[in-house]
């Protein structure tokens, strides 16, 4: 009986990914810009930070990732309906001098989150087991439940990373609609990225809309009139009105020779 392989979702066909020996549980390849890369990680602080969502919580696919910076990734906190964040995937870029870079995802699920159970094919089987279990064992349904689902789905499917440490928490990869997830909710981060405007680029735009001082201003001397347009010449002004209001000596100066007696 040939081996149950993981399920993986190959973005770039062609290309061969030289990282993907590093990161065997990798179920998501694809490449990426550097650009766009690079773009992506500035613009998740500002706006889709898992810690933005405030103390009560978001609505799924709100607030969700978290930047990573040794290597550079992001992870995935994927969001209850009650708006808690619980930790389900990582997005990672081990080598990024490269142009395009590669990028992998994958599903890293722990028994103790509530996405543990999600693949699981026949969760009422799980459920039936686990209650004997439990019983036999005197522990928890929910022990019980994860114990039966190692052993009798996950396990055979090779979907667990870790077995289950001193603390009973083991550690899983995805299913086929959970890598399907996976892609989706990356995709549709990429490119709220690609179409936002960063706070720098505001203040950029903001900048380019203030009116400029270099402007040149209209030159004074075309707005102000000639004085002497609108001055008459002060020489013709005195003479004329030096002429109109100074009589005349002979009109007022009786003639002599009328006074004289004969």
């Amino acid at each position: 009986m040939a081996p149950v392989q993981r399920a993986v979702i190959n973005l770039a066909p062609q290309h061969k990914f030289k990282g993907l020996s590093k990161w065997p549980e990798a179920q998501l390849l694809l490449l990426m810009p550097r650009v766009l890369w690079n773009r992506t990680r500035l613009y998740v602080p500002y706006f889709e930070a898992v810690h933005l969502a405030g103390r009560f919580g978001a609505d799924p696919g709100d607030y969700e990732w978290e930047v990573l910076t040794d290597p550079q990734g992001f992870k995935w906190w994927r969001r209850t309906v009650g708006g808690d964040p619980a930790y389900g995937a990582a997005i990672l870029a081990p080598d990024v001098s490269t142009d395009p870079i590669e990028v992998f995802g994958m599903i890293d699920i722990a028994s103790d989150t509530p996405w543990w159970f999600d693949a699981i094919d026949d969760m009422v089987r799980i459920e039936m087991r686990g209650d004997t279990l439990a019983h036999q064992r005197h522990i928890s349904e929910l022990q019980a439940q994860v114990i039966v689902s190692i052993r009798d789905e996950y396990g055979p499917r090779r979907l667990i990373t870790a077995e289950r440490d001193e603390n009973g928490i083991a550690w899983r990869v995805g299913g086929p609609e959970e890598v399907e997830k996976l892609k989706d909710a990356f995709v549709g981060l990429v490119n709220r990225a690609r179409t936002a405007i960063l706070p720098e680029e505001a203040l950029r735009k903001t900048g380019e809309l203030s009116p400029q001082s270099e402007q040149p201003k209209p030159k004074t001397d075309q707005l102000k009139p000639k004085t002497d347009q609108l001055k008459p010449g002060t020489g013709s002004l005195k003479s004329s009105l030096s002429n109109l209001l100074k009589p005349k000596t002979d009109q007022l100066k009786p003639k002599t020779d009328r006074l004289k007696k004969p």
